[in-house]
């Protein structure tokens, strides 16, 4: 049997100030004309359909109408949560939707759902796990799990793989040794799960990371997210994987990559070189920017400027500064002051949702630091 391996649809998500709407539908009608070319019998979706619990309506109906397109040409679609996702959201309908084709893991209670299906060479069972906590797994079964190694190895355990047939599963986690990037959030290595708790499985196809890549195992992979969702990603090669389920024993796999809408790019350079017409007169400036100036001095609202030529920015950045900052260097001088608790928090939201606080969050978390600084 023949899947395409996706994850990590982060449907909803922006850029900055800027909608990924157009960017994200193109990228599913290619998914949907992907499967039919190939002749896939199904598409495994590893999780994180929406990029916040609470999907916008136009979110939920642009993941509706992909369904509905997947379920009319006759491609199974097998969906799971992962943990940007409601998982009550996912798993709604999901009885109704098997009917048609679609199935979606359940809110987690200790069962996993195991979908059958038959080919040439026999049985194929396919596993849907979704993102789960050992907390999760502590509360179904009443046992002492306390890692996420620990806890998904118990999981896995209760479903009494039949290791003599194939089996697929599809799960949202981060396996020890992966390589992340700055759009994800990792809790210092405590999340992890060692691959060897997969050992039964033919295929695990896997979301979470957004990098193509494979997790501790030939067949332990992860799809990576289609399209590059911050510019820690912008250089990686976006797709999915072809996945073809031959008999017991025999899995390959293959790289589709996918060109989108809009590509994240960065360009570096003084404020003269980038406004200069010699320097742009050639380029596709129809793309979402990160632009890294090099001047020593501010700019003079540099990014309403650039904006005139680059209408993409979605981030500006001194690369001097941003040296003194990580250096903790000014002009061959140490710094003696300590980088404040404020500056810290404001460099990771922006990180993490590429803008800025703005004037009232700033002042709310200003409230905050005076608490806890008041209590020590």
């Amino acid at each position: 049997m023949r899947f395409i391996h996706t994850s990590d649809l982060h449907l909803g998500k922006r850029l900055g100030e800027y909608s990924l709407y157009e960017d994200q539908k193109a990228m599913l009608d290619w998914l949907c004309d992907l499967c039919r070319e190939k002749n896939a019998d199904g598409i495994l979706i590893a999780g994180d359909i929406y990029d916040r619990s609470n999907p916008s309506a136009e979110s939920v109906a642009l993941f509706d109408g992909f369904l509905s397109r997947l379920s009319a040409q006759g491609t199974l679609a097998f969906v799971i949560n992962g943990n940007h996702d409601a998982p009550e959201r996912v798993s709604y309908g999901g009885k109704l939707f098997a009917a048609q084709g679609i199935y979606v893991s359940e809110v987690f209670d200790g069962e996993v759902r195991r979908v059958d299906l038959t080919d040439v060479y026999g049985e194929l069972h396919i596993y849907l796990l979704p993102f789960v906590k050992p907390v999760q797994v502590r509360e179904a079964y009443g046992t002492e799990a306390e890692s996420y190694t620990d806890a998904l190895r118990e999981v896995v355990c209760r479903l009494q793989v039949d290791t003599e047939t194939r089996n697929i599963l599809v799960a949202h986690q981060y396996i020890t040794g992966s390589a992340h990037s700055e759009s994800e959030i990792f809790m210092g290595g405590l999340d992890n799960v060692d691959a060897s708790v997969l050992a039964d499985f033919d295929y695990t196809a896997l979301g979470h990371l957004h990098r193509c890549q494979r997790a501790g195992g030939e067949n332990i992979r992860y799809s990576g997210s289609p399209l590059a969702y911050s510019f820690g990603e912008w250089m990686d090669s976006k797709g999915v994987l072809l996945v073809d389920v031959g008999e017991k024993g025999r899995t390959d796999t293959a790289f589709i990559p996918y060109t989108p809408l809009h590509i994240l790019a960065e360009l570096e350079g003084s404020y003269a070189d980038l406004t200069s017409h010699a320097f742009y007169e050639k380029m596709d400036r129809d793309v979402y920017l990160r632009i890294l100036l090099t001047d020593t001095t501010e700019v003079p609202d540099a990014m309403a400027k650039l904006s005139v030529i680059y209408p993409g920015i979605v981030r500006l950045e001194y690369t001097h500064f941003n040296k003194i900052v990580s250096e903790g260097v000014i002009e061959g001088e140490a710094v003696s002051e300590k980088i404040s608790p404020m500056d810290v928090f404001a460099s990771f939201f922006e990180q993490q949702n590429d803008c800025v606080l703005n004037e009232e969050e700033m002042q709310y978390l200003e409230q905050l630091i005076r608490g806890w600084e008041g209590a020590e």
